[in-house]
């Protein structure tokens, strides 16, 4: 039944919120004021404000000079359980359905009817007739809570899948990566075992050309000291030469 069903959702409320329980004690001091607000409802102000109560619906809520504090629970919690709603279902073409929102509105009168237990039988009734008619107007509403906690599973696992998605792409980016930079440093080992190989070769060629050249210039001293050498022998021949002619100019003038 919907009075065991929301009063119990209610009830798990009051035990999150230490405040509700403060309401249940003062609920005959709250019975009380009603009575006397009841005898002063002429000097009440008659300003409103309009606030936003579910998808796409506004209700004007008139406003007090000082509001009983279970009105403000019941409009803070009206508030609160309403946003939670949209935020379940903002990203569903159409919004939040109208059982979802009828469920906040149930559980608000739920808390209401129970500070109020005299009221409770009557209202329950209303609520009841009210609640055959929609279900044989519009068939049996479904599970609205479960279809949210679905939808909110459904959409958590969209998002993990998407998470594991990029995370398995980032990972296969960074094991690409990984074989670029492996085979790169491949090719840098290679060229530098080619360049130490030509480097070797090439240190090779300088000591053989250094070789050479100390032996072009020994060649070359050798060729000079030789050069030398017969220039010298040519003077002394030369030389020779010439006292022998004048050995013989002597002779013969002799």
């Amino acid at each position: 039944s919907f009075k065991s069903t929301f009063a119990s959702s209610y009830s798990q409320d009051t035990r999150n919120d230490a405040s509700y329980s403060h309401d249940s004690k003062s609920s005959s001091s709250y019975s009380h004021d009603t009575k006397s607000s009841r005898r002063s409802r002429s000097k009440r102000p008659s300003a409103g404000t309009w606030v936003r109560v579910g998808v796409g619906e506004e209700a004007k809520i008139t406003a007090a000079a000082s509001k009983p504090e279970l009105l403000h629970r019941m409009e803070g919690f009206l508030v609160k359980e309403l946003s939670v709603v949209d935020r379940e279902w903002k990203d569903t073409p159409g919004g939040a359905p109208m059982n979802a929102i009828l469920e906040v509105y149930q559980q608000c009168l739920a808390l209401f009817m129970s500070h109020f237990p005299t009221y409770a039988p009557i209202l329950s009734t209303i609520v009841k007739y009210y609640d055959t008619v929609i279900e044989k107007t519009y068939g049996k509403p479904d599970n609205t809570h479960a279809s949210s906690e679905l939808y909110k599973l459904e959409t958590s696992n969209a998002h993990m899948a998407h998470q594991l998605a990029t995370a398995e792409e980032q990972c296969r980016q960074f094991l690409e990566t990984i074989q670029q930079q492996t085979q790169c440093h491949e090719e840098l080992q290679d060229r530098i075992i080619l360049l130490r190989d030509k480097l070797s070769q090439v240190e090779a060629e300088k000591a053989e050309l250094q070789r050479k050249a100390v032996a072009v210039v020994e060649a070359l001293q050798e060729t000079e000291r030789r050069l030398q050498e017969r220039e010298m022998e040519l003077r002394k021949q030369n030389l020779d030469h010439d006292l022998w002619r004048e050995d013989v100019a002597e002779m013969a003038r002799l």
